[in-house]
């Protein structure tokens, strides 16, 4: 008796159930020094998509990639 005799015939199903398609989209990046960093990924190039400041400690910078868009790849700060 082999294997593929012995295996549920649900199993491909559950498998195709439980496979996804997974995308990494956002990647934040603690910095001490916001301007900094900001110049930083300017230099590389990177399109500045979010600078945003909710107080005074707190603040958020977004870039993405060239040849990639806010959807399918960004880097906040």
């Amino acid at each position: 008796m082999d294997n593929a005799s012995t295996k549920d015939p649900r199993a491909a199903d559950i498998a195709d159930f439980l496979t996804f398609d997974m995308k990494l989209e956002i990647v934040v990046i603690p910095v001490t020094d916001v301007d900094r960093g900001t110049l930083f990924y300017i230099k590389l190039g990177w399109q500045l998509d979010l600078d945003y400041s909710e107080a005074d400690d707190y603040r958020a910078i977004q870039f993405t990639p060239p040849g990639r868009d806010a959807q399918s790849c960004s880097v906040k700060t």
